[in-house]
């Protein structure tokens, strides 16, 4: 468990959604990333993993990510906020995650890797594994993580299961909790990987152009 972060003024509360980017640059059924500038002032990336993309784009917000901004920017005063999923699929209702023939997408895991590499901070936020489909994706993004993070791994809070919670609806000045696989990471380097997780040490802010 780190430190609770200093309060902040409101003005340092307030979120910014600029910059933005997405993969793929024009969504259809799946989407795989989707990160925006939400602090100029703060420093590096946080990544934060969910379970599936709903309907938030570049134009258009959802309750999960305004959730995360605040989260993350408020917690870890990071810069950026980048969204990945278990599953890649755009659905407001878990459910289809079930039904789908492919629900995970065809580039996701590559994504997942790349994100992980390039993340300052990772927060796991998937929520409950409601299904075995659920819980086996879940064994392999645990996998996908613990082979490509090069930076701290956290949690909001924990399910009964054992499961990353979900940021909705849970108190967002706590603080973050280190984050402990559901599934063996597989081998010794992996495990040590886990264990040596520490506090978030993102990189320094980078200057401000306005500045000399």
């Amino acid at each position: 468990m780190i430190a609770r972060p200093p309060r902040l003024s409101p003005a340092a509360r307030t979120i910014q959604r600029i910059g933005a980017w997405q993969a793929p640059r024009r969504l259809r059924r799946f989407r795989y990333r989707l990160g925006f500038i939400v602090n100029p002032a703060g420093r590096g990336r946080a990544l934060a993993i969910g379970l599936n993309p709903s309907t938030a784009s570049l134009g258009r917000r959802d309750p999960t990510v305004d959730a995360c901004c605040r989260s993350l920017a408020v917690r870890a005063g990071a810069r950026e906020l980048e969204m990945a999923n278990l599953f890649a699929l755009r659905s407001t209702d878990k459910r289809a995650l079930i039904a789908a023939p492919d629900p995970i997408g065809p580039k996701n895991d590559c994504h997942l890797a790349r994100a992980c590499r390039e993340a300052d901070l990772i927060i796991a936020a998937w929520g409950a594994a409601f299904h075995p489909r659920i819980a086996d994706r879940i064994a392999v993004v645990e996998r996908i993580i613990a082979q490509h993070a090069r930076a701290p791994v956290f949690a909001i809070a924990y399910n009964r299961d054992g499961t990353p919670a979900h940021p909705l609806y849970r108190p967002l000045d706590q603080p973050l909790l280190r984050f402990q696989p559901r599934s063996s990471p597989g081998n010794g380097r992996a495990r040590r990987r886990w264990q040596a997780v520490r506090g978030p040490r993102l990189p320094p802010a980078p200057p401000d152009p306005g500045r000399r």
